[in-house]
């Protein structure tokens, strides 16, 4: 029990996206995050919300159950996240949301906003300590694919998944009733 106190007090403000920040790759791979067939990601280096890289994102695909952007961390049973995502979108074929254990919730990225960067915002709460899976789903928004030849771009920057600190504090002196 001990240790999962200590675990826990040591994860709060930290954030547990690992390269959340997008800032580490190897061979042109980015590091800790998969991604599935119907996209391709790209290290990114003049579009960027932070750091000096972000990934660039091509969803190829209509079938959006074959877009899943993710990676899997830990969690601790009672704890509420705060979890967010810049996302700059180049067109309107395509919009991002975010995907936890696999449950798709939270806003989606904003079609109308383009060329700019927008923030997505999620709390989370977890039910039980261990693993789940965070990350983004790619949708395509139009019947016909009115994306760039087939295909939409987008890029991603400051992945966060933090947990809340609650304060705590206790009055122990004067004790309840009495003046002084």
């Amino acid at each position: 029990i001990l240790t999962l106190l200590f675990i826990s007090t040591l994860s709060f403000g930290q954030n547990l996206a690992v390269n959340g920040d997008f800032e580490s790759w190897t061979v042109g791979v980015l590091d800790t995050w998969t991604s599935e067939a119907g996209t391709i990601v790209e290290e990114e280096s003049v579009i960027f919300n932070g750091g000096a890289k972000s990934a660039k994102i091509t969803v190829t695909t209509q079938a959006q159950a074959n877009t899943d952007f993710q990676q899997t961390i830990n969690v601790v049973a009672g704890v509420t996240y705060d979890v967010s995502v810049d996302v700059y979108q180049l067109d309107n074929a395509s919009r991002a949301r975010m995907v936890i254990n696999n449950v798709f919730d939270g806003p989606y990225s904003d079609g109308t906003m383009l060329n700019q960067w927008q923030t997505l915002t999620y709390t989370f709460d977890a039910g039980a300590t261990g693993p789940v899976t965070i990350g983004l789903r790619f949708y395509d928004t139009a019947a016909n694919w009115a994306g760039n030849g087939n295909q939409s771009v987008m890029y991603i920057d400051n992945f966060s998944f933090v947990a809340q600190s609650t304060p705590i504090s206790a009055i122990v002196s004067p004790s309840d009733g009495l003046t002084t």
